[in-house]
This record gives structure tokens, sequence and C-alpha cells, in this order.
């Protein structure tokens, strides 16, 4: 699925799409390794300054789960609990 056929249930504008697309298109080609680097390096930055959201989290890759293949899904959700 394209992210243009994705349903963001009329909360994203398209400057926020926009973001998407190009995050996206930044990270489609980095290895698995260097994606967990970067959410490693990004979560810990975010826990110093007090604005890590493991709650607000969750709900987005739950509002994401029907677009995501099941294994992926079951993939980030064992993730999420090794960042409590």
């Amino acid at each position: 699925m394209k992210l243009s056929e994705m349903n963001f249930e009329g909360k994203t504008d398209s400057k926020h799409k926009n973001k998407i697309q190009e995050d996206y298109e930044k990270l489609k080609n980095l290895s698995q390794e260097d994606l967990m680097k970067m959410l490693n390096n990004e979560m810990e930055k975010q826990k110093r300054n007090g604005t890590f959201d493991y709650d607000g989290i969750v709900a987005a890759i739950d509002s994401m789960k029907i677009y995501l293949p099941k294994q992926a899904y079951e993939n980030i959700k064992k993730i999420l609990e090794n960042l409590k």
C-alpha cells in the first residue's frame, strides 16, 4: 500500500503527509540495524528531555495496525516492549 492510499482518519493534513513521505524517503534504504540504532538514539534523547511518550507510540502503532503486515506489527510490538 502506498502512503497516498493510507487513510489517516482525517487527522493528517497535507503538510503532515509530506513530512511522512520525506521521512519515508530518507529511511527506506537503511538496514534494520541502522534503523534500530536511530530508534535507540532518538529514544534516549527523548528520555533525557522528558519528551518520550511510550503510550503515544503504542497508540500510533495500534492506529496503523491495519496497514501493516501481521509479522511487521508483531515485530514492532516486541520492540515496543523493550522500550519500556
